[in-house]
């Protein structure tokens, strides 16, 4: 498995559409902080820490193309030149090219989707200072319990690479999934605990939005102020790591069974 796994990384090294869509969706949210801050007025909604709490989320949606597109290029990357069957070829068992693929993608996902939530509010708090909205524990704590809906993405995305066999196409499905989903939810206000559990991108979400609300008139000032709730509802994170962790080993069980049965064409 340590030759597959070296062999993914260094085809990713020389993957351009990897580093584009890394690069672009750190522009994008650094764009976005920096944009935010520059245009206001109002010293309370100035640095990092007002953009993490009300547009972070929405930066958020970019980060979420990150795990498709490395499941995506590293479990279906290689179905079209034919480099699974040659894999198998050389003595390779299936179990090691199938689960050498899910390391790969599962660490490289976790590991740049975590410095992709970093690097614009690092970049803003240096320009504009951190602010008073909300602490960077709480952002730092909520990063970390990312991981676990990044993974259940991450799974997810791997098992449709093996089934579509194309890194586009899992991108193009995800992204659609997102869209669809997110839009059902808004519509109906919700899809009940069990089928939101389900859908990875609706936990990451949930993860990194604060919840607030406004008073009106503090201080004698004809001003809304938002206040930010930094801890994470405790409700949430019990339920959120045990399907994280149910969803993810069903991802990569029944991914393993089709790779296992496939004929790789």
């Amino acid at each position: 498995m340590k030759n597959i796994i070296r062999s993914q990384l260094y085809q990713l090294k020389k993957n351009r559409l990897l580093f584009i869509i890394f690069i672009g969706v750190n522009v994008v949210s650094i764009a976005v902080g920096m944009m935010m801050s520059a245009m206001t007025d109002n010293e309370y909604e100035l640095g990092a820490s007002y953009f993490i709490a009300t547009l972070f989320s929405i930066c958020a949606v970019f980060i979420e193309v990150i795990p498709a597109a490395v499941a995506g290029l590293v479990c279906a990357g290689d179905f079209k030149d034919k480099t699974s069957n040659y894999e198998i070829m050389s003595g390779s068992l299936r179990a090691e090219a199938y689960f050498g693929r899910i390391v790969v993608s599962v660490v490289l996902s976790v590991i740049m989707c975590a410095v992709s939530m970093a690097l614009s509010p690092i970049i803003v708090t240096a320009v504009y200072g951190w602010g008073t909205s909300v602490t960077v524990e709480s952002f730092v704590i909520r990063v970390l319990v990312s991981t676990l809906p990044i993974i259940k993405m991450t799974c997810f995305c791997c098992l449709l690479s093996f089934v579509i066999k194309s890194s586009a196409a899992v991108m193009a499905v995800h992204m659609g999934g997102i869209i669809l989903v997110t839009t059902i939810i808004n519509m109906t206000g919700g899809m009940g605990g069990l089928t939101e559990g389900f859908f990875a991108p609706f936990d990451f979400m949930k993860v990194v939005s604060y919840s607030s609300y406004s008073t009106y008139g503090l201080n004698n000032e004809d001003l809304v102020w938002m206040l930010f709730r930094n801890e994470l509802p405790s409700r949430l994170l019990a339920p959120l790591a045990a399907l994280s962790l149910l969803f993810s080993a069903a991802y990569i069980i029944i991914g393993y069974h089709y790779y296992h049965k496939d004929d790789l064409s």
